[in-house]
């Protein structure tokens, strides 16, 4: 259990945890000073890129407004609002999904103490008012060793109108 997100290895970090051993057996019986360099080298980027994404994540906030129309059953743009608290590192490979409908973006870098804006395009299945949906913020970068995520909840609905259907044009009298 971790606080305030969750943690999914990828492929990426089963490549790493078969090579390092190696890379450590190699480094061991070799003597070689350059294959122990690499090693550490290796883990050290293992743990820069945790505390970095980890610090990425902590320090994103999503805001979703509301879109001013939208239909059921059709694709309907949510604007995105992202703001970054770091003072002094920007947040990239930020990855927006919502959480129960379909729809995502990849965010453009924040800058630190910035803001940034992303359009994220879905479907709400039925019409009425519905809140807004949770949006799930995703950090991958700088090395994709995990999936770490966090689950931000938007205030506010969404007035979802009936479906548009297509018909005959009007006959005039």
């Amino acid at each position: 259990s971790f606080p305030g997100f969750t943690l999914h290895p990828t492929r990426g970090f089963w490549i790493f945890v078969a090579a390092v051993p190696v890379l450590g057996v190699a480094a061991l019986n070799t003597g070689n000073n350059s294959l122990y360099l690499l090693l550490a080298l290796t883990l050290g980027a293992f743990v820069a890129s945790g505390a970095l994404s980890r610090h990425a994540l902590k320090h994103v906030r999503v805001t979703a407004s509301p879109p001013a129309e939208a239909f059921a059953g059709a694709p309907v743009r949510l604007e995105l609002q992202l703001a970054n608290g770091s003072a002094w590192l920007p947040a990239a490979g930020v990855v927006c999904r919502l959480v129960g409908m379909p729809g995502h973006t990849v965010a453009p870098t924040v800058p630190p103490r910035g803001t940034a804006r992303a359009q994220l395009t879905t479907v709400f299945p039925r019409r009425g008012r519905h809140p807004m949906p949770a949006v799930r913020v995703e950090v991958r970068l700088p090395l994709p060793f995990f999936v770490k995520a966090s689950r931000l909840v938007p205030a506010g609905e969404a007035l979802v109108y009936p479906r548009r259907l297509a018909g005959a044009s009007p006959r005039w009298s």
